[in-house]
């Protein structure tokens, strides 16, 4: 029993963290649409791809400390070093906040490796490729973020105050935190 609610844990951290990963997409697109941000299509390149980067980057070192010192201490510490970096995000003014925000929040890419040892260890061998199927599932994260965030955006600024786009980030990294906790 143990083992499943682990698996639980562990596939809804990892869908949370997706969500807050591919985040910045939708919110650097929604910015620079609406006039917010007059960046050129490099820099917004640039920004978009930072924490895609980041993530894949972050991911062989994640998974050498997760065979260190277990999949808990690793996933807690990088879902709270994803929430600073979605709280950045929130209060960011110039570009270099916003890479700095982007390559903090990033990190939280790597909790896929950091997922799959930990799930793995908590099955037997003949049970692992279920076990991982189901976490693999929390990729769904990032299709709700491309599903629900520009609704969530548009409602935000509907008073006609543009600067409320600051509350998005604000809620991944509150999500964030508390599956850090909870975790």
């Amino acid at each position: 029993p143990k083992s499943y609610r682990m698996l639980v844990m562990n596939t809804l951290a990892f869908t949370i963290a997706f969500a807050a990963w591919l985040s910045n997409g939708v919110l650097i697109t929604f910015l620079i649409s609406n006039g917010v941000l007059d960046w050129s299509a490099v820099e917004m390149g640039t920004v978009i791809g930072i924490p895609v980067l980041t993530g894949a980057l972050f991911r062989l070192p994640m998974g050498i400390l997760t065979d260190k010192f277990g999949g808990r201490p690793i996933f807690t510490i990088n879902l709270l070093v994803a929430s600073l970096g979605m709280v950045l995000m929130s209060s960011a003014t110039t570009y270099t906040d916003y890479i700095i925000a982007s390559l903090l929040f990033g990190t939280v890419g790597a909790t896929f490796a950091v997922g799959i040892a930990f799930t793995s260890v908590w099955f037997p061998k003949e049970k692992q490729g279920l076990a991982l199927g189901i976490f693999g599932a929390g990729n769904a994260g990032a299709a709700l973020t491309a599903l629900f965030a520009p609704t969530i955006l548009n409602n935000l600024i509907a008073g006609g105050d543009m600067e409320a786009w600051r509350q998005l980030p604000i809620m991944y990294a509150t999500m964030l935190a508390v599956m850090a906790v909870i975790f």
